[in-house]
């Protein structure tokens, strides 16, 4: 066998125990569910998607009406349930992330990079032996003998090149991001932070203040987030440190950007109020870098000139209201 087909042989054809893939489908099986709630609680307490802005990646014919869609959350539901519990598991995860993929591509406003992950990595473990253990629904015959759990693993192969596209991917767009290099757009995230803090009650230490409101720590911050990024993306395919960034990959959360609800149909959102938000948004970005660089002279340490600080600087964050036309 010549070389190449050895590292085929060893990347593809390797059989291992699917105990593990067991784990993997009952934790992918209950995120599932919560991001499928999450879009039903939505769709019940903001209405249907369709009757507000929003932007398809599909054409417009291909999106389903307003009761279609609740039923296919609904069975969306059912199918993580029976993922999770151990009915039909890897039929389950194939509908349910299928499902959720339709999804992102009727709103684009939908897509999240952790969401649509989490969909892939379910997409893929479905083609996977996660059906031979932690059967929940078989009680205490949830597993079954290892004998019969040891099959074909190559999907875990996909999963470590799925990983390393996403955080390459993501390593890569920071980089050449001069604002998240510098560390603008994290010194921004840690000023609003502050100040909601502060507007709940819970007041923060001054040094404390002082340290999330510093231009040297959100630079700091930014290229240990870029770093990590790339050690994850890396270091998964070198087996003696492949627990670090596994561990990295679990532990790591980002907080998920949700769907503005606005007031306007389709069709009374008009460009010309997106350019000004845009053109606002720019005008902002450019107040907060100028309010960075001046950092670097004198500054008062006192508490309130330190919320006074954070307060300025998370005002550039507060969203433009949308005005119909």
């Amino acid at each position: 066998m010549s070389a190449l087909g050895r590292v085929f042989q060893r990347f593809f054809g390797e059989e291992r125990d699917a105990l593990v893939l067991g784990v993997l489908r009952v934790s992918i099986g209950a995120l599932l569910f919560l991001n499928g709630m999450r879009l039903a609680l939505e769709f019940m307490h903001s209405g249907y998607f369709g009757d507000y802005f929003h932007m398809p990646l599909i054409p417009e014919t291909w999106l389903p009406g307003a009761t279609g869609y609740g039923l296919l959350l609904g069975l969306q539901a059912i199918a993580t349930l029976c993922a999770f519990v151990g009915i039909w598991p890897r039929e389950g995860l194939l509908t349910a992330s299928s499902l959720g993929l339709y999804f992102l591509l009727c709103d684009r406003l939908q897509y999240h990079n952790n969401r649509y992950a989490l969909l892939l990595l379910a997409f893929l473990l479905a083609f996977t032996p996660c059906d031979r253990s932690l059967l929940i629904v078989r009680a205490r015959q949830h597993t079954l003998p290892r004998e019969e759990r040891i099959a074909p693993t190559f999907a875990r192969r996909l999963f470590q090149i799925q990983v390393s596209l996403i955080y390459l991917g993501s390593t890569g767009g920071k980089l050449l991001d001069a604002d998240w290099r510098s560390g603008q757009v994290l010194f921004m995230r840690y000023a609003r932070a502050a100040e909601q803090f502060t507007n709940q009650g819970h007041h923060l230490p001054a040094w404390m203040l002082f340290v999330f409101t510093s231009a040297w720590f959100a630079s700091l911050a930014a290229k240990a987030a870029i770093c990590s990024e790339l050690f994850i993306a890396l270091g998964i395919w070198v087996p003696r440190v492949r627990r670090l960034p596994c561990g990295s990959v679990s532990c790591s959360t980002s907080r998920s950007s949700s769907r503005p609800t606005s007031n306007c149909s389709v069709g009374s959102c008009s460009p010309r109020t997106s350019h000004s938000s845009s053109r606002k948004s720019v005008s902002a970005a450019s107040n907060t870098r100028a309010g960075m660089r001046a950092q670097n002279g004198s500054r008062d340490s006192s508490p309130c000139a330190i919320g006074a600080r954070a307060s300025s600087a998370a005002r550039y964050l507060r969203p433009t209201p949308r005005h119909s036309t």
